[in-house]
């Protein structure tokens, strides 16, 4: 997954701001009334990461290859130690080589979300997301195997400041019942 790690770097994501994907609106009184999320260019984003994954698998699959591996019929083909599976640290680099076939990408999904959490009294911390959920297959000499992986990315997080009441869980005084301070 070297590919995707690759194309989920500062470069990429360093074109977008929270600024320009959160946007806090305010009233008169300079009050936040409600938070808006440009996801037009939440989804730009997702979709120029995707296709640049897309892209690379598509090289790969034409020939454009790493070494030590070689492209037959849209597959990539890898010698392995025939232990690798296994499992078993001490095994795992034995045995005869042998060729496995890596079906690359056949599905990659991207999605937008977002979180939201309390930071405080009236204070909430806002992160926009991009998330990738990736499926490829491997086909052993003796079994398949699909693998899916999920990768997720904080894009833009913003910390938003509520006004702060004069009271708080219903006390209206400033000095306390429990507490006598003299």
């Amino acid at each position: 997954m070297a590919i995707v790690t690759k194309n989920l770097t500062k470069d990429k994501l360093k074109k977008v701001t929270a600024e320009d994907l959160i946007i806090i609106h305010k009233n008169k009184e300079d009050e936040i009334t409600d938070v808006s999320f440009k996801l037009d260019k939440a989804y730009d984003v997702l979709l120029d990461i995707k296709s640049n994954i897309e892209k690379e698998v598509r090289d790969i699959k034409k020939g454009i290859i790493p070494s030590q591996a070689t492209a037959i019929k849209d597959n990539l083909v890898i010698k392995v130690p025939y232990y690798i599976f296994t499992g078993n640290a001490l095994f795992m680099n034995l045995g005869p080589k042998i060729y496995i076939q890596i079906n690359l990408l056949e599905n990659i999904i991207g999605d937008v979300y977002t979180k939201i959490s309390s930071y405080g009294i009236n204070t909430v911390l806002i992160n926009l997301y991009i998330k990738f959920y990736i499926k490829e297959s491997f086909l052993y000499p003796v079994l398949s195997q699909k693998m899916e992986y999920e990768f997720e990315v904080l894009v833009a997080s913003k910390v938003i400041q509520g006004k702060v009441p004069s009271f708080y869980n219903g006390l209206m005084e400033s000095s306390s019942p429990i507490i006598n301070v003299k």
